[in-house]
């Protein structure tokens, strides 16, 4: 499942998470998952083990500056392609085998881009809402000095709060709420209760995800 993480107010960075039943991972270890295509090459994810059967995982500033973003929508652009897409393959180090997700029908493409063009536009959205924005400098090498003989004073900056005027959840299900294929459930997850909200399509489904504490999540999902 491929995830999009809103990290700053303009800031989206893809991450991935996988998941095989009976996997039995190793609890705390690291390991490399890389996804790719013929004509778009490929990019590797460092992925810590979630639980027993679960990856999940995100490319280092180190590797892309903006978190892979762009190498990522590339690779899904040509998988998802309506005219000639390429097989998606998933690849790990050890023994497992790569998995591939076959070529897609014209109107999996259709919904599939759809998906991610909706997560990216809520998440942009969400953005100024959730973070709050560099705010000027309240002194200036040309500003009016303080002090005796100075005259005014200078204002003392507005007192904003921090508070976000549209909590996460509640602006993902304001923007989901105006379509019906929108469907909304609570959630035990290993980080505790989580708001889902999901729109499916076949075997695609699209959603966002907020928790107390974490960031708000959107994701595209395919069953292989």
């Amino acid at each position: 499942m491929i995830e999009y993480t809103l990290i700053g107010i303009d800031k989206i960075v893809p991450r991935l998470r996988v998941t095989k039943q009976n996997w039995n991972l190793p609890a705390g270890q690291t390991t490399n998952v890389s996804i790719g295509t013929e004509w778009a090459g490929n990019i590797q994810f460092v992925s810590k083990v979630v639980n027993g059967d679960e990856l999940y995982g995100e490319i280092p500033e180190t590797v892309a500056e903006d978190g892979g973003g762009f190498k990522v929508t590339t690779i899904l652009g040509t998988a998802i392609s309506t005219n000639k897409p390429a097989p998606l393959a998933i690849t790990f180090q050890g023994n497992e085998p790569p998995w591939f997700v076959p070529v897609m029908t014209y109107t999996e493409a259709i919904a599939l881009g759809t998906g991610f063009d909706t997560c990216i536009s809520t998440l942009t959205g969400l953005g100024p809402s959730l973070f709050k924005a560099p705010q000027a400098s309240s002194t200036s090498p040309f500003g009016q000095p303080s002090g005796e003989g100075a005259g005014t004073a200078p204002r003392a900056p507005a007192n904003r709060s921090v508070t976000p005027q549209n909590p996460p959840p509640k602006s993902a299900a304001a923007t989901a709420a105006s379509t019906s294929p929108w469907a909304f459930e609570q959630r035990e997850e290993d980080w505790g209760d989580t708001c889902f909200v999901e729109a499916k399509q076949g075997d695609i489904t699209v959603g966002f995800m907020g928790a107390p504490g974490k960031d708000f999540v959107a994701f595209v999902e395919w069953k292989l």
